[in-house]
């Protein structure tokens, strides 16, 4: 009876120790999507902020970061804003208009907005904080 304890016993301790020895492999970054070869998260926050638009139902579109992704509200419109693949600084906004954020001379900070929905262009300045 003491010799079954004692294999059971060494049977134990082998199979947690093999057990703890074994490590999760680090998975693999995905591949780069070649649809936004031009679009890198962490320069996001040139694009964040409030744009004044005229002759719309609404005054401002805003755009926000919200879940790792670009956000917008315009009115009662929001969603994402996806990257477009040969645009740079060119987003679709729900399949319906494609906006386009223009950036300053030295290319360190946005200054305004173009959206184009269904061919109408509308024009929006970014508002200083």
């Amino acid at each position: 009876m003491k010799k079954f304890f004692l294999v059971l016993l060494i049977a134990l301790i082998a199979n947690i120790t093999d057990a703890s020895a074994q490590t999760t492999p680090t998975p693999a970054p995905p591949p780069k999507d070649s649809t936004t070869s031009w679009f890198n998260l962490a320069d996001t926050a040139i694009f964040k902020g409030k744009y004044k638009v005229e002759g719309m139902p609404f005054d401002y579109v805003e755009v926000i970061i919200k879940e790792s992704k670009l956000y917008f509200f315009a009115g009662e419109y929001q969603g994402n804003l996806e990257p477009l693949k040969d645009k740079k600084d060119s987003f679709d906004a729900l399949g319906q208009a494609v906006f386009s954020l223009g950036r300053n001379t030295d290319g360190t900070d946005v200054e305004g907005l173009k959206i184009d929905y269904n061919g109408q262009v509308i024009e929006g300045k970014k508002e200083k904080k």
